[in-house]
C-alpha cells in the first residue's frame, strides 16, 4: 500500500470539485468593466454656466462655492439610528434606552437650534459593505461588486486606476489634503498620499506635522488606538484659535474605527458602544465649536451593522449609515417667500425635490462640486439637493436655478460614462434598455432647454415657472436613477453557459464518486489490472474540442439567429476562454477515468447486484441527506438549515439506538445484550449532545424577522465557560474509555498523547477564563493589559508547545500496542546484531513477546490523532462553541462504537455509507453550532487575534478560517474510524473518496439551483452565500479526507514498523489482549 494509491480517488474527486466550483464562479461572480478614463473640466464645454459664461478648462472647474474647506469624519459603521434621536425613550414608562440609542445628543440639539446649519440624512450603502468597497464607491461614485469582497482583507497594494476624488484633488488640482485614520486608504491611494507628503514637506510651513497619518485597521479588539489618534490630530489642527497658524487644508479626511470595532468585539447594544458613541458625541461638539463659517463638516458612516456588530450588506441595518452635515454659515441659503415672489422659485421647492434617504454614492458628485473638481468618470450618483441649495459667489441666481444647472452637468457626465460603457460591453445592456435611457436623457435635455428659455426671457413666472422647473429637475433625476438601476442589474448579470459547465462538472463529480464506491465494494477475488489513462486522455481531448465548438461557434451562431432584443440572448452569451475549455475537459477526462476504473472491476450486472443486495432500511439513513440537499432550492429551508440539520441528526441517532437494540449477534446470541448495550447508550448520549449543542447558535437576520424571539447564545461567554469545562472533561474521559476498549489498555503512546491533549484542553479553558476577565464590564482598565499579555503568553508558551509536542510525538510513534514479556526472570545481553526493542531491552530468541491490542493498534492510534486534532482546534472557538467542538468529537467517537453494530447487521459497504451519511450531517451541524451561518457576515474576526497583539496577514486569516471550519475539518478526519479496527486499505480508500463526494453534494445542488434562481429576490442574501459556504465546506471535506488518508497511512505504517522491529529482535511474537 502506497500513500499515492490510497489517496488517488480522493485527489481525482477534489480536482473535479475545484474545476466545477471555478467554472461556476466564473459565470456567477462577474466584475464590472473598469476604465482608466479620467474627467477634466472640458467635460462641461458647450454647457454655458448660469450667467451664460464658459467654465475654465482646468480645475477649479467652477466658481467659488459656499465653502472653502471640507472636513469629512467618516466614522466606520456609524448606523443611522445611532445619530437619530428617538423621543419615545424619554417618555414616562418607556423601556430602557438601548446602549446605542440617543447617544448623539449634540446632533439633536443642533437640528433643533440651527435647522439651516445642520442636516441629517439616511446614507444608504450598496452591498457589499466591507470598508474597501465603501471607500471605492465614495471616491469614484460607482457601485461595488460582490467578487471584490475578498480584496478587503488584503487591501494593501490594491490601488485602482479608476477616476476618483483623491487623485483629482491631489494630482490634478494640486490641492491640500490631510488624512488620519484607517490605513485601508493607504492601499488605495499610495501615490497620491506620497505626493501629498512630499508637497507638504516642501512648503515647510509646519515641518513637524505629517499630513498623512494611517493607523492599523484590522485589530478589531482595539477600540481606542485609532480613535485616540484621530482625536489627537483633529485637536491639533483646530484647537489653535489663531486661524493663520492652523495647518492649511482643502479637504480633511478622518476615518476612526472604534465604533466598528466595538460592534465586532461586542455588539451594538453593549456598554462599550455607549462609551464609544458618547466619546464621538463629545468630539462632534468640539468640532462644531472650532469650525468657521467657510468650512463644511460632514460627519457620516460608511455602513451600518447588524445586531451582532457585523456587516455584509444583507439587512437594512447593515446598509443604513447616517450622514450629518453642519456649517456655522449654514449648509443652505434660506429666503423668504416674498423675496422671490416675482419668479416663484422659493425654498418650498427644496422640500418637494429632496429626499431624507439617499444612495451613498450621491456624496461623490456633491463633494466634487464643493471642491470645484470634475465629477469622476464612472460616477453614477446624483448631487444632494440640500447641500447645493445656495447662491454661488458673484451671482444673484436663486439656489433652485443653481442646483438645476449642477444637476444637468451631473446627468451629462453620467451620459458620457454610459456611452463609453455600452461601447466596451454592448452585451451588458439590452438594446431596448439603451434606447429607453437615451430617450430619457433626450426628454430631460428638452425640459432643461424649455426652462432655460423661460428663465432667460423672464416672461413666465409663478406656478408655470415652478412646473417647468420641476419637469426639468425630475426628468434629470429620473434619468440618473434609471441608469443606476440598470447598471445594478447589468453588473449582476450571469454567464449562464459557464454556470452550466460548472454544473456539468459537478454532475461528473457525483458520477465519479459513485464509481469509486462501486469499484471497491465488489471486492473481486483477484487483483484487476490498473485501468489505462487512455480513455481519460481521449475523452478529455474530445470534451475540449466539444466545449470549444459550443462556446466559440455554436452559441454565437445561435445568438445571431435570434430576433433583436431577445431575452434568450443573455442566456446564450458567454465569455468562456480557452482556459475554461481546458478546465472542463480535464474534469470530463478524470470522470471518464473513474468510470472506466469501475467498469474494469465489474459490469452493469454487478451494479444491479449491489443495489439489490443493499437492505431497504439503509435508504432511510440517506433520506435526511437527500432531503437536506434538496431543501437548498428553497429560501425558507435554507434560512432554517441549522434547525433542519440538527433534528435530522437527532432522528438518525434515535434510529441508531433502535437498530442497536434490535441487533442479534449471529456468532454468539447469548452475548447480544453485551453487544447492544454500548451502542444504545452512546446513541442516546450523542442525541442529547446534538440537542444541547443546537442551543448554541447565531441567528441569521431572516430568522430574526420571522421569529423575533430567536436568541444568539454563542456570545454568552460566562455561561458557556462551565459548559465548555464539562465537555472537555467528558471528551478526555470518553477517549480513555474508547482507547482502553479498543486496544486493551492505555499503552504505548497513549499516555503521552492523552496527557498532552488534556493539557491542551486545560490551557484552552484557562485562556477562556482570561478572556472572560478581560471582557467583563467591571474590569478596570489597569487590569486589561496584564490579562492580555497573560493570554498571549499562555498561547505562545503553553498551548503551542503542547500542540507541537503532541503532533511530533504521534507522528514519530503512533503505537498503542502493549508489550508483555514472558520468562523474564533473567534477560540475556543484547544480541549480536544489536537489535533492540522500543524500551531499549534486548530480547533473546528464547523470550516470548506478547503484543497486547496489536490488531487494533492502528485504529487506537488514529483515535488519538482525531482527539488530539479536535482538542487543538477548540481554542479557536468561544467557550460555548468550544463546548460544541468537544461534543462533535464525542459524536465521532460514537460512530466508532456503533460501527460494530452495523457490521453485524449490514454488508460492509452499506455500513460505511450509513455511517458516512451521519458523518456528513454531523459536519454541517458542527458548522452551525459553532455560531456560524451561511451569510457573508458569519466569520468571527476576533479569532484572528488568538496569541497575537495585532493582526498578522499570515496567521490571522488561518485562525479565522479554522474558527469557521474547525468542526467540519475534524469531522472529515473520521472516515477511517468507520470501517472498523481491522479495515483493509481498500475500505479506507473507498470511505475517504465517498466522504469527499458527500461533502460536495450541497455545493452541487446549490449550483444547479442558482441557475434557475439567479433572478430570485433572495439570490444575494440567501442562495449565493449558501453556495459560497457549500463550496468552502466541500474544499474542507476534500482537504480533510486527504489529511485523514495521510494520518491513517502513518498509523498503519508506524504499527507495522513497530511489529517488524520487535520481530527483528529474534523473539517469538504472540498477539494477545484486546484484538478486535
Amino acid at each position: 500500500m502506497t500513500l499515492r494509491w490510497l489517496l488517488s480517488p480522493t485527489l481525482a474527486l477534489a480536482l473535479i470539485h475545484a474545476i466545477a466550483l471555478w467554472l461556476f464562479a466564473s459565470g456567477f461572480l462577474l466584475k464590472r468593466a473598469a476604465f482608466p478614463d479620467a474627467n477634466d473640466c472640458e467635460i462641461y464645454n458647450g454647457i454655458p454656466w448660469i450667467n451664460g459664461s464658459s467654465l475654465p478648462a482646468q480645475p477649479p472647474c467652477f466658481p467659488a462655492p459656499r465653502f472653502d474647506n471640507v472636513v469629512i469624519v467618516l466614522v466606520d459603521a456609524l448606523r443611522f439610528d445611532f445619530l437619530k434621536y428617538e423621543p419615545r425613550y424619554d417618555k414616562p414608562g418607556a423601556p430602557p434606552t438601548p446602549a446605542h440609542i440617543n447617544r448623539f445628543t449634540h446632533v439633536n440639539s443642533l437640528l433643533k437650534s440651527h435647522p439651516t446649519s445642520s442636516l441629517l440624512l439616511k446614507f444608504n450603502a450598496d452591498p457589499p459593505t466591507t470598508t474597501l468597497q465603501r471607500l471605492k464607491a465614495l471616491t469614484t461614485g460607482s457601485l461595488p461588486t460582490i467578487i471584490d469582497v475578498g480584496a478587503n482583507f488584503f487591501a494593501e497594494g490594491h490601488t485602482f486606476l479608476e477616476d476618483n476624488l483623491v487623485t483629482q484633488l491631489v494630482g490634478k488640482a494640486r490641492r491640500k489634503l490631510l488624512f488620519v485614520g484607517d490605513d485601508t486608504w493607504m492601499g488605495l491611494f499610495p501615490e497620491d498620499f506620497a505626493t501629498t507628503r512630499a508637497r507638504f514637506q516642501s512648503q515647510g510651513t509646519h515641518p513637524n506635522y505629517d499630513p498623512i497619518n494611517p493607523y492599523p485597521s484590522f485589530n478589531v479588539w482595539d477600540l481606542h488606538t485609532v480613535d485616540d489618534g484621530v482625536i489627537d490630530h483633529l485637536t491639533r489642527i483646530f484647537s489653535d484659535s489663531d486661524q493663520d497658524r492652523r495647518i492649511p487644508f482643502d479637504l480633511l479626511l478622518a476615518h476612526p474605527l472604534g465604533v466598528d470595532h466595538a460592534g465586532h468585539r461586542y455588539h451594538p447594544n453593549h456598554p462599550a458602544m455607549t462609551t464609544k458613541l458618547a466619546q464621538w458625541n463629545s468630539v462632534l461638539r468640539n468640532l462644531t465649536g472650532w469650525l468657521d463659517e467657510w468650512t463644511l463638516l460632514v460627519f457620516a458612516g460608511d455602513h451600518g451593522m447588524d445586531y451582532r456588530g457585523d456587516h455584509g450588506g444583507e439587512t437594512k441595518e447593515e446598509v443604513e449609515a447616517g450622514l450629518f452635515a453642519y456649517s456655522v454659515g449654514g449648509v443652505r441659503d434660506t429666503h423668504s417667500a416674498s423675496a422671490l415672489d416675482d419668479r416663484g422659485l422659493d425654498d418650498s421647492l427644496l422640500a418637494t425635490i429632496s429626499k431624507d434617504a439617499i444612495p451613498q454614492i450621491d456624496f461623490t458628485p456633491t463633494l466634487s462640486y464643493l471642491l470645484r473638481l470634475p465629477i469622476p468618470f464612472a460616477n453614477l450618483g446624483l448631487v444632494i439637493p440640500q447641500l447645493l441649495w445656495f447662491t454661488p459667489s458673484g451671482t444673484t441666481v436663486p439656489p433652485a436655478v443653481h442646483l438645476l444647472h449642477v444637476t444637468y452637468r451631473n446627468a451629462r457626465q453620467i451620459e458620457k460614462y454610459l456611452a463609453t460603457y455600452i461601447a466596451a460591453s454592448p452585451s451588458d445592456l439590452p438594446d431596448a434598455t439603451v434606447v429607453a435611457l437615451r430617450l430619457k436623457m433626450s426628454t430631460a435635455s428638452n425640459a432643461m432647454a424649455a426652462f432655460e428659455e423661460a428663465w432667460s426671457k423672464g416672461t413666465i413666472r409663478g406656478d408655470q415657472l415652478r412646473q417647468l422647473y420641476l419637469e426639468a429637475y425630475t426628468s434629470l433625476a429620473s434619468y440618473a436613477r434609471a441608469v443606476l438601476d440598470e447598471c445594478r442589474g447589468a453588473w449582476a448579470s450571469f454567464d449562464v453557459p459557464l454556470m452550466v459547465a460548472g454544473v456539468a462538472a459537478a454532475a461528473g463529480a457525483v458520477i465519479g464518486g459513485a464509481s469509486v464506491w462501486l469499484a471497491t465494494i465488489w471486492n473481486p477475488p483477484s487483483p484487476i489490472a490498473r485501468p489505462s489513462w487512455t480513455t481519460a486522455v481521449t475523452g478529455g481531448t474530445t470534451a475540449f474540442l466539444a466545449f470549444r465548438f459550443v462556446f466559440r461557434y455554436m452559441l454565437p451562431s445561435l445568438v445571431g439567429l435570434l430576433p433583436p432584443n431577445s431575452r434568450v440572448e443573455g442566456v446564450l452569451t458567454t465569455r468562456a476562454s480557452t482556459l475554461h475549455n481546458m478546465g472542463a475537459a480535464i474534469a470530463a477526462g478524470v470522470t471518464l477515468h473513474l468510470v472506466n476504473a469501475m467498469l474494469s472491476w465489474g459490469s452493469i450486472a454487478n451494479i444491479k447486484q449491489v443495489i439489490r443486495g443493499t437492505p431497504v432500511s439503509v435508504s432511510f439513513f440517506f433520506f435526511p441527506v437527500l432531503f437536506h440537499a434538496g431543501s437548498l432550492v428553497s429560501d425558507t429551508f435554507t434560512i432554517h438549515e441549522d434547525t433542519i440539520v440538527q433534528w435530522s441528526l437527532i432522528a438518525l441517532l434515535l434510529v441508531h439506538a433502535l437498530e442497536a437494540a434490535s441487533v442479534v449477534n449471529p456468532t454468539a446470541p447469548d452475548q447480544t445484550h453485551r453487544l447492544m448495550r454500548a451502542p444504545v447508550l452512546a446513541s442516546l448520549v450523542a442525541a442529547a449532545s446534538v440537542f444541547a449543542t443546537g442551543r448554541v447558535r447565531a441567528c441569521r437576520p431572516e430568522q430574526l424577522e420571522i421569529f423575533p424571539h430567536c436568541e444568539s447564545t454563542a456570545l454568552a461567554t460566562s455561561t458557556g465557560l462551565g459548559f465548555a469545562v464539562f465537555s472537555c472533561l467528558a471528551l478526555i474521559a470518553l477517549t480513555v474509555w474508547i482507547v482502553r476498549t479498543s486496544v486493551g489498555g492505555i499503552r504505548g503512546a497513549s499516555p503521552l498523547i492523552l496527557g498532552l491533549s488534556a493539557s491542551i484542553l486545560a490551557l484552552t479553558v484557562c485562556y477562556w477564563a482570561l478572556e472572560l476577565l478581560e471582557n467583563h464590564n467591571s474590569s478596570a482598565m489597569v487590569w486589561r493589559t496584564p490579562v492580555l499579555e497573560a493570554k498571549i503568553s499562555l498561547v505562545r508558551y503553553g498551548w503551542l508547545p503542547c500542540v507541537l509536542a503532541a503532533t511530533v510525538s504521534w507522528w514519530v510513534w503512533p503505537v498503542c500496542t502493549g508489550v508483555d514479556i514472558t520468562s523474564a526472570e533473567s534477560l540475556p545481553a543484547p544480541s549480536s546484531n544489536g537489535a533492540r526493542n522500543t524500551f531499549g531491552v534486548s530480547l533473546g530468541g528464547a523470550k516470548t513477546v506478547k503484543l497486547v491490542g496489536a490488531g487494533a493498534s492502528a485504529a487506537g492510534a488514529y483515535i488519538l490523532a482525531v482527539v488530539s486534532a479536535g482538542s487543538s482546534l477548540i481554542i479557536m472557538q468561544k467557550p460555548a462553541t468550544g463546548a460544541t467542538m468537544a461534543a462533535i468529537v464525542f459524536c465521532i467517537l460514537h460512530l466508532r462504537v456503533v460501527s460494530e453494530t452495523y457490521r453485524v447487521r449490514y454488508p460492509s459497504g452499506s455500513t460505511t455509507l450509513v455511517l458516512l451519511a451521519f458523518l456528513h450531517l454531523l459536519s454541517l451541524h458542527s458548522y452551525f453550532s459553532s455560531a456560524h451561518q451561511a451569510t457573508l457576515t458569519s466569520a468571527d474576526w476576533s479569532a484572528g487575534f488568538i496569541g497575537l497583539r495585532e493582526v498578522s496577514y499570515i496567521f490571522s486569516p488561518i485562525f479565522v478560517t479554522l474558527n469557521s471550519v474547525g468542526g467540519p475539518l475534524v469531522a472529515s478526519l473520521a472516515p477511517p474510524l468507520l470501517v472498523g479496527p481491522k479495515a483493509t486499505p481498500g475500505a479506507v480508500r473507498t470511505a475517504l473518496a465517498a466522504y469527499a463526494a458527500l461533502s460536495f453534494a450541497p455545493a452541487a445542488v446549490s449550483m444547479a439551483a442558482l441557475i434557475y434562481l439567479r433572478r430570485h429576490l433572495m439570490v444575494w442574501s440567501v442562495f449565493a452565500p449558501r453556495w459560497m459556504y457549500a463550496g468552502l465546506l466541500a474544499i474542507v471535506g476534500d482537504l480533510g479526507a486527504m489529511l485523514a488518508g495521510l494520518l491513517w497511512w502513518r498509523a498503519k505504517k508506524g504499527n507495522e514498523e513497530w511489529v517488524d522491529r520487535v520481530k527483528g529482535t529474534g523473539a517469538r511474537v504472540e498477539r494477545g489482549g484486546k484484538d478486535e
